[in-house]
């Protein structure tokens, strides 16, 4: 008999008979039992008036149940767009005073004892609501403990940052704990999780740990509740579910997902199913006996599976069959089975679903239908009981633009991801053009500066600065061939920069697969890269450049960063190379517009930075030479000075900050 037949207020006589198969109605056996229907209580209407602080009053009048002397209930609420949203628990308060969001019209649910209901609504009259989350206002009105749903969804709207969500979804989260969930308490948490998650992805960006707690939440509410979920409140909190699937693991979504579908399947007879095709998330749970699984086909959206006749179940088990599909980072399908009673003496039901480990020899047939590139190769794997994606089991026989047609071996979740473009991508030739560039400069410069410098036995009267800061200091002629070491510091720098790059592109991107190079999410996701790797060369440049200034002191650090230099030049020869082999092109375009950037980044900031610093240490060092009557500069002092000329000028330039080497 399908719900709703019997009419509220009736008595029916209904009536029985039995016979043993086979045999003819005189020996059948008859028994009858008369029900009166419950009537629920009637009520004269529901008005509603406005009050100030865009509050409304919502008023019902003579309600009375007429078949017994019972208490009557009242719940309010509003409807938008035909749908219904509850504000309150069941309450005995016949007037209510409550923010109601943007509605169509306010309603009131009006039970008995036995929650036998009926629903008024009425029209609301229109007004201009606060345009921004008040929060002053609203702990002041948060502290009415019973109004703080319809306060936490009339605020949801105006939720602008994840502080403003925060502080909703922790009220929230606390009423909840604190009150016993019967079915109306459920309604009422059903309406108001989906209303501020859905306002809160809207308005702002939620969390993974936001969007796992949204999902805990409904999980301790659900199991606080205990009873069995109408269809439409499970369809409301799997649309809920959907929402976050990006910010959760595939696990944390298969388990809220049993969660809540085992309740809402609990009573439901042999052939009653569940289901949900809104959202992002698509899901079917039916109830089978063993007996009709085996060469079946079921269906939930854009997801077939074809059962064969070699599964591993018993006939006279009841199952429940899972199809899940959605979306995260691939394309996600789970197809499971659950224990949830047997047909041997009749229907029973277990108290618990059984987990089933379910594997078929012949295989099992699924069609998954999405947008597919048939230029890409395509991976199938499963995920295993230590929640690790793990190959096996699961082969795809084809892909065509809308659909993948797969086989498996068992049943779990599955993942379907690209690996790419068929065949072999194209190799970039960036990197090693980049590199050879830089090694040829290195070249060059070192032969060039040794062969001009090789004669020059003091450093120019300029400021330390000119000399600390790399691109400044290569046009001074300076002793020890100082130009030589500069130059090759600076571009063995970049030069281990770019092989930094392409490192922390190949540890965090698929490198090896082939890329269109959209550089559409290149500043977000893709420059952290680059970021990375520069902040990582400061360990060799720090060092080399701090060398480097000493030699303004006739210090031969050089000894010591050359070497350095050498050992990084060499690593990185080998390392682009090897990189560059096995990187697409896509992603060699991705790694040089890092470079490039940071490049640019280095030289102009840093290096800055690094010489303002250490022209104080270079400063000091100097006066204190100065103090102790020695000439900054130099080198023998049993070398005897050519003129008393130049012993002069070096003393009366030593006043000023500068570096200068005297003539010998």
């Amino acid at each position: 008999m399908p719900e709703d037949t019997l009419v509220a207020g009736q008595s029916y006589v209904i009536t029985c008979s039995v016979k043993a198969k086979g045999a003819d109605d005189s020996t059948s056996a008859t028994s009858t039992v008369s029900v009166v229907v419950n009537a629920p209580p009637t009520c004269d209407g529901l008005s509603v008036e406005y009050e100030n602080q865009n509050k409304y009053l919502l008023t019902t009048s003579n309600c009375v149940d007429t078949d017994s002397d019972s208490y009557v209930f009242y719940q309010y609420g509003y409807i938008k767009n035909n749908k219904y949203y509850w504000l309150t628990r069941l309450t005995f308060d016949y007037s209510y005073k409550l923010r109601i969001p943007q509605a169509d019209s306010a309603i009131v649910r009006v039970c008995d004892e036995l929650l036998s209901c009926t629903t008024y609504e009425a029209s609301m009259p229109q007004k201009n609501r606060l345009l921004s989350l008040n929060l002053t206002e609203y702990n002041q009105e948060i502290t009415d403990f019973d109004s703080i749903p319809s306060i936490i969804i009339y605020y949801s709207d105006f939720i602008e940052t994840l502080e403003d969500f925060s502080i909703l979804f922790n009220d929230h989260t606390t009423y909840f704990e604190s009150i016993f969930i019967d079915e109306n308490a459920f309604d009422l948490f059903v309406v108001t999780h989906s209303i501020l998650i859905a306002n809160a992805l809207n308005l702002t960006e939620l969390n993974s740990t936001y969007a796992l707690a949204a999902i805990d939440l409904i999980i301790y509410v659900a199991d606080a509740y205990g009873d069995s979920i109408s269809d439409s409140n499970f369809e409301e909190l799997v649309v809920i579910v959907g929402s976050l699937t990006d910010l959760l693991e595939t696990q944390e979504v298969n388990n809220v997902l049993d969660v809540i579908s085992t309740y809402a399947m609990k009573g439901k007879i042999v052939g009653k199913s569940i289901s949900n095709d809104v959202g992002n998330l698509k899901y079917l749970r039916e109830r089978w006996p063993g007996s009709s699984i085996l060469n079946s086909t079921f269906a939930a959206d854009n997801l077939t599976v074809t059962l064969p006749n070699d599964l591993n179940i018993e006939i006279l088990t009841v199952y429940d069959i899972i199809l899940a599909k959605y979306v995260q980072d691939d394309a996600i399908f789970e197809i499971t089975f659950k224990a949830t009673g047997s047909i041997a003496n009749g229907l029973s039901l277990y108290g618990e679903p059984l987990e089933q480990s379910i594997n078929s020899t012949s295989g099992i047939e699924v069609e998954y239908y999405d947008s597919f590139d048939t230029g890409d190769d395509y991976e199938c794997v499963y995920l295993d009981d230590n929640n690790t994606w793990q190959e096996g089991g699961c082969s795809i026989d084809s892909v065509s633009s809308d659909s993948v047609k797969l086989t498996l071996e068992h049943l779990t979740t599955f993942s379907i991801s690209s690996t790419g473009s068929k065949g072999n991508c194209d190799t970039g030739s960036g990197p090693i053009a980049t590199m050879c560039v830089l090694i040829f400069l290195i070249i060059v410069a070192t032969i060039i500066f040794t062969i001009v410098d090789k004669s020059i036995e003091k450093f120019p009267s300029v400021h330390e600065i000119l000399l600390l800061y790399p691109l400044t200091s290569l046009f001074y002629k300076q002793a020890l061939t100082r130009r030589t070491v500069i130059a090759i510091q600076i571009l063995t720098s970049e030069l281990w920069m770019l092989t930094l790059i392409g490192a922390f592109h190949h540890h965090w991107d698929n490198t090896n697969d082939d890329t269109d190079n959209n550089f559409d999410d290149f500043y977000g996701r893709q420059l952290r890269r680059g970021a990375a790797g520069w902040a990582l060369t400061q360990l060799f440049t720090i060092p080399v450049f701090i060398l480097n200034a000493f030699m303004l002191n006739s210090k031969k650090t050089h000894y010591i960063s050359l070497p350095i230099c050498a050992f990084f030049i060499v690593g990185s020869f080998i390392g682009i190379i090897v990189m560059t082999v096995n990187y697409c092109k896509g992603w060699t375009e991705y790694w040089i517009s890092n470079w490039l950037i940071f490049f640019f980044l280095d030289l102009l900031t840093l290096e800055v930075i690094y010489a303002l610093i250490l022209s104080l240490f270079i400063k000091s060092a100097v006066q204190e030479s100065v103090s102790k009557g020695k000439p900054v500069g130099t080198f023998d002092e049993n070398v005897p000075r050519t003129s008393r000329r130049n012993e002069s000028e070096s003393y009366s330039n030593s006043e000023y900050d500068i570096i200068y080497q005297p003539d010998r």
